[in-house]
């Protein structure tokens, strides 16, 4: 059975700058909300020149209203990844990360 933590605050975006930055081949991020600050936009950035890298990003909520869900910019910088699949779900209340 994989290993499977449980984190808040400070320790949750430690725990995702450092899921990012130990990925191999593929990253899952679930989020109702993503708005990315500079410490996991560092970590993805290291992932950005593998085209073998998968990225996946799933968000949601707010009535069927992305733009509410994700910042622009946060978008944007998905985006530029080679193999990225982002979806919308509006109706998503959860978080899940895993590489």
């Amino acid at each position: 059975m994989d290993d499977v933590f449980f984190l808040f605050d400070n320790q949750l975006i430690a725990g995702v700058e450092n899921l990012i930055r130990s990925a191999k081949h593929k990253l899952l991020l679930v989020s109702p909300y993503i708005d990315l600050d500079s410490r996991l936009i560092d970590a993805l950035n290291e992932k950005k020149n593998f085209h073998d890298f998968q990225l996946f990003v799933l968000f949601g909520k707010n009535d069927g209203n992305y733009k509410k869900s994700i910042r622009k910019d946060s978008l944007n910088f998905f985006m530029e990844f080679p193999n990225v699949e982002i979806r919308y779900n509006e109706r998503l209340h959860a978080k899940f990360y895993q590489n």
